[in-house]
C-alpha cells in the first residue's frame, strides 16, 4: 500500500482510476482537507477481511487461554432475555 495519501478532492476527480486500482489488488489511502485518512479496499478484500475479524473474535483467538473481562461480559449480556418493547407508553398527541 502507498505511504503516500491521496486528497480526496483528487480522488474525486479520479474515481474511476482509484476503483480500477483497488479491484486490481492496490489498496488507496486518501485524506480530507481536516487530515482524517481512509483506505479505500476492493470489496473482495473488504469482506475476506470482515470475515476474518468476525472469526477471530467469536473464537476468541485474540485474548490467552483466560476468560476475558469482555468475554464474561458478552455472555452475560447474551444471558438475559431480550427487553420486550410491548410494555412501553406510545407517546401519543
Amino acid at each position: 500500500m502507498s505511504s503516500l495519501a491521496m486528497k480526496t478532492d483528487e480522488a474525486r476527480e479520479r474515481l474511476d482510476d482509484l476503483v480500477t486500482k483497488v479491484a486490481e489488488g492496490s489498496p488507496q489511502v486518501l485524506r480530507n482537507n481536516f487530515g482524517t485518512e481512509a483506505v479505500l479496499v476492493s470489496k473482495q478484500y473488504f469482506e475476506k477481511a470482515e470475515s476474518l475479524i468476525k472469526s477471530r473474535l467469536l473464537s476468541g483467538g485474540y485474548a490467552g487461554e483466560e476468560e476475558s473481562d469482555l468475554e464474561r461480559e458478552l455472555k452475560n449480556v447474551r444471558s438475559q432475555p431480550t427487553p420486550s418493547t410491548s410494555g412501553r407508553k406510545q407517546s401519543g398527541g
